[in-house]
């Protein structure tokens, strides 16, 4: 069977007509339909098929979730994508602070909903939040909240997990031509050890090591300087 086109699916998920499943976090109620849901999430199935309790009363509740996250994943697996702003279902008592629109929010966002989708063996959503958070990281690492999400990362990923920390260090390998004698790249190392030996052996195994000429090189040791700076303050 082909699945449901995408405007019924959405359908679905704003009326909830024929739910015969719910998900709660923290308060929300998700109303869902396991034709949809277990069908890509072995946890769900698991969970609503097993000699559990949710078994019984059709309905998983995630206690230790966020409720914006677990938001974004069901939406997803209804319509193959998420809002890095707001969301597609209301949440009670959560308005649309601006906040969350912010650079940092966004990338937060990614970063959550990835390691949301790795524990509910999503792997169609995980691959999109790290296509997400590539863009973002490209988009915005010499921005000072990058240095706030490098330590999301590191310390909310799933130490089996290295995809972003991957994507962290390629951007940074990328995009910081330095020379070896401003030494600010070993901050790194002391305050992150693993992605700051992973950045350092790219940059010695590279031709990247030179002294950077013109403005944009300087901008790009400046943004390294604002890095090191960080990690060490709060490591």
């Amino acid at each position: 069977m082909s699945p449901a086109p995408i405007h019924k699916t959405k359908d679905f998920l704003l009326t909830s007509r024929f739910s015969d499943m719910q998900i709660t976090c923290r308060g929300q109620i998700f109303k869902a339909h396991r034709f949809i849901i277990c069908k890509q999430s072995p946890f769900f199935e698991s969970a609503l098929t097993g000699p559990y309790k949710e078994c019984a009363l059709q309905s998983v509740d995630l206690p230790d979730d966020d409720p914006e996250t677990v938001e974004r994943v069901v939406s997803s697996l209804y319509l193959g994508d998420y809002k890095e702003r707001g969301h597609m279902l209301p949440l009670d008592g959560i308005g649309e602070d601006k906040s969350r629109g912010t650079t940092r929010a966004i990338g937060s966002v990614h970063v959550q909903v990835y390691i949301a989708a790795d524990k509910f063996g999503v792997d169609g959503l995980k691959a999109l939040a790290s296509e997400k958070f590539v863009s973002w990281a490209n988009a915005h690492w010499e921005s000072a909240v990058f240095v706030d999400i490098m330590q999301e990362v590191i310390g909310s990923v799933p130490a089996h997990d290295m995809e972003l920390q991957n994507v962290v260090t390629d951007v940074i390998y990328k995009h910081l031509f330095i020379p070896v004698k401003k030494g600010d790249i070993l901050k790194v190392q002391e305050a992150f050890g693993n992605i700051g030996s992973v950045i350092i052996a790219q940059l010695v195994g590279s031709d990247l090591l030179i002294n950077p000429e013109g403005r944009d090189s300087v901008a790009k040791a400046g943004a390294l300087d604002r890095i090191a700076h960080k990690l060490t303050e709060d490591g």
